[in-house]
Order: structure tokens, then sequence, then C-alpha cells
């Protein structure tokens, strides 16, 4: 079987290739656990991202109802809790605008650290990868 690029399912070791990479050049890296990254985007905080960047004021509020209003049912083994839980101080995973609430936070964090006239942070470095996100500073 010929191969004319990269396989199926490739992304992570391209990633991690381009990673280390840049590590062997720069000396030094960070790494930041995202694994509960939209659990701690506040929906308020994403819709004035989306009302900055030029989003209709009608989808900024509209998704800001959804997130705001989401309720979850606590499962364990094969017990549901009788009462819902609100969990309306997040965006969902789930949430089709949700990899889009997560590159407005990243670009907003990786803008305030390069406007900073600091020699620490001389480049970063974003790849995203999935729902994580790598970051090498």
């Amino acid at each position: 079987m010929r191969s004319g690029g990269p396989g199926k399912q490739c992304e992570a070791a391209l990633t991690a290739a381009a990673l280390f990479t840049k590590l062997s050049k720069l000396q030094y890296g960070a790494s930041l656990d995202f694994s509960k990254c939209y659990d701690l985007m506040r929906p308020e905080g994403t819709a004035r991202l989306l009302t900055a960047g030029g989003w209709p004021q009608g989808i900024t509020n509209l998704l800001l109802s959804v997130w705001t209003s989401q309720l979850r049912w606590i499962c364990w083994e094969s017990h549901t809790g009788e009462v819902p839980l609100g969990a309306g101080t997040c965006v969902p995973q789930g949430c089709p605008f949700g990899p889009l609430a997560l590159a407005l936070w990243m670009t907003a964090g990786h803008n305030a650290v390069t406007a900073q006239d600091n020699q620490l942070f001389t480049r970063i470095y974003i790849c995203f990868l999935s729902s994580t996100c790598s970051i090498l500073a």
C-alpha cells in the first residue's frame, strides 16, 4: 500500500513532534492541563468576548441563555439523583460553540501575556488537539 501523506489519527504524533522540536531549540517548556477548562469558562465572560469580537447580540444572548440554564443529573452506578444540579457557570463541553469559546479564552490569555513588556515571555506556541491544548512557552 502506497502512502500519500500522514495517516489517520496522526495529529497527536505530529503535535508532539512539533512541540519537541520547539523545546529542543528553546531549551525550556511548560505544559498546562486543560482537562477541566470547559468547566471553568464563565458563560458571561465568553458572551462578552463574542460581543467584543463583533458577534450579533441576538446570538450571544441565545448562547448565554442556554449556557446559564444547564442542568446536570448526578448518576452513580445504577442510581440517579432525584433533583438535578444547576450547572450554569460553565460552557458545556458538548456544545458546538465550546471549541470556539475555548479558542477565544486562549487567544485572550495569549494576547495578555504577549502584551507584557517582559523578556520572560518571549514566545508562546499553542497547539490545539481535539479538546485538549498544549502550550510550549
